[in-house]
């Protein structure tokens, strides 16, 4: 099955491994997806599994880690061994935060919690024939100035005009083809709330073309998986927990401005907390 990354080089993905949980609501999406868009998928329960049943031309290596356990630097030195070119991702669950359970030498950043790993792996996953609709101007939905600035830079680097505005449909916007909500305004709501959001940013925003839509965002501290499920189902393309790799929010431009590989580069901005939390 052919695919392409967001930066628009082929891939071709053979065999994705699947270590760990499978079947926890916050991490059943992003195995769905990795099935969904890889020739085959190798399930493996655990890192001792994955080691006594080898698959095969392996590309990318999903471990979902369920608790705070300590991932053995024996088996991932293995693992490293057999499948030395392969990806690697860790998905974590919300009991790991805060928790160090494996080397930097393994994963390096592609470290994400479970609900975050829908959208990596639709990112890193992408079909040719579902490209990225590239992103002229952003609007960031934010409860006041300190709680957007940081967003407003990000878009800017990455070749996009940007504004903010306190609360959907409150001025007559033009050109807008993409929506970043911050948290700080848009709290967890259910999907009737969230379509009324859309909706009412909808309709005060004109597209730059006819056929383009509006994308929207949301930027958001821990959630529950439901409340993610809600918003996606109401229409939001993309859900980040803060803090996150800055690839994951300029790629979803489609610009290609910001290098740094997938997962890696970080925005001088982000590295200050209080930019990217509540400002409420």
């Amino acid at each position: 099955m052919k695919l392409s990354c967001v930066s628009g080089r082929a891939l071709n993905y053979r065999t994705v491994l699947w270590i760990g949980d499978r079947e926890a609501n916050e991490v059943r999406g992003a195995y769905e997806t990795a099935e969904l868009c890889s020739s085959q998928l190798a399930y493996r329960p655990s890192l001792a599994s994955a080691i006594d049943r080898p698959a095969s031309d392996v590309d990318l290596m999903i471990v979902a880690a369920s608790d705070r356990t300590p991932l053995s630097d024996a088996s991932l030195t293995e693992l490293n061994r057999r499948h030395p070119s392969a990806m690697r991702l860790l998905l974590q669950s919300p009991l790991c935060t805060g928790v160090h359970i494996a080397g930097d030498e393994f994963f390096g950043a592609q470290r994400h919690n479970w609900i975050e790993g829908t959208d990596v792996l639709r990112r890193m996953l992408s079909r040719e024939d579902s490209p990225i609709q590239n992103s002229n101007c952003v609007a960031v939905i934010a409860s006041n100035f300190s709680a957007a600035e940081t967003l407003l830079q990000v878009a800017e680097d990455s070749g996009c005009s940007a504004f903010w505005c306190r609360s959907e449909g409150t001025l007559a916007i033009r050109g807008v083809d993409t929506v970043w909500w911050d948290d700080s305004y848009a709290v967890p709501t259910d999907t009737v709330g969230w379509t009324k959001r859309i909706e009412a940013m909808n309709a005060c925003a004109t597209s730059g073309t006819a056929s383009q839509k509006i994308a929207h965002t949301w930027i958001t501290n821990r959630v529950h998986w439901l409340q993610v499920h809600q918003a996606r189902e109401a229409g939001v393309g993309l859900v980040l927990t803060k803090p996150f790799p800055l690839e994951l929010l300029s790629d979803s431009l489609g610009s290609g401005q910001v290098s740094g590989r997938f997962g890696t580069t970080q925005h001088p901005a982000l590295d200050r907390p209080q930019n990217l939390r509540d400002a409420a």
